[in-house]
């Protein structure tokens, strides 16, 4: 993570952009690897047509369901949410485990 002029930015290095097409894919690839990261969470977001897949580590729940805090700078939805925003989670039937955002 870099700060610049008080700004929170994900180094570039640790953001992987695929297409739409091989989304799911690449996300089930990743979310496999949550074994080696104890208490966060892979999670999918999706605001206004607009998906990203970050971290979440892990406050109240477990890997299924929860909440917890965004430990990714947000790079697509950088609008929307923030580090550290409190989310909440829960897996699909496929295997996504998705953020239940409440919007006005």
């Amino acid at each position: 993570m870099l700060k610049k002029k008080n700004i929170l930015k994900e180094s570039i290095d640790n953001i992987l952009f695929s297409c739409s097409d091989c989304g799911v894919e690449t996300y089930l690839a990743i979310k496999k690897t949550e074994d080696n990261h104890k208490d966060f969470v892979y999670v999918w977001f999706n605001l206004g047509g607009v998906d990203e897949k970050m971290w979440v580590k892990i406050g109240q729940g477990n890997k299924k369901v929860g909440r917890g805090w965004i430990a990714n700078v947000p790079y697509l939805l950088k609008d929307n949410l923030k580090l550290h925003d409190l989310v909440r989670y829960k897996t699909d039937e496929k295997g996504i485990t998705r953020a239940i955002i409440k919007t006005n």
